[in-house]
């Protein structure tokens, strides 16, 4: 067993998991007691296809252009 994160934090985010699936267990330690381990948990990682990433970026830039033109244009009819 890997030990992924020690601390104090309630909230931990792991990132950068290729696909596939994963078992996490947690314990609390702490004032000198080390408590059992909890019932494991799965989880499956699936990332979204390189098309689909690339469509999402797409859409995005699009309606980033878009809302700059209408801010541009906006300023030019204001001055």
């Amino acid at each position: 067993m890997n030990l992924i994160y020690k601390g104090p934090d309630r909230a931990t985010v792991i990132s950068g998991q290729a696909d596939g699936t994963r078992v996490y267990r947690v314990r609390e330690v702490g004032e000198g007691r080390v408590y059992p381990w909890s019932e494991p948990v799965t989880v499956t990682v699936a990332h979204h296809p390189l098309s689909r990433a690339v469509a999402f970026f797409t859409v995005g830039a699009l309606v980033f252009l878009a809302t700059l033109g209408l801010i541009v244009r906006g300023a030019r009819r204001s001055a």
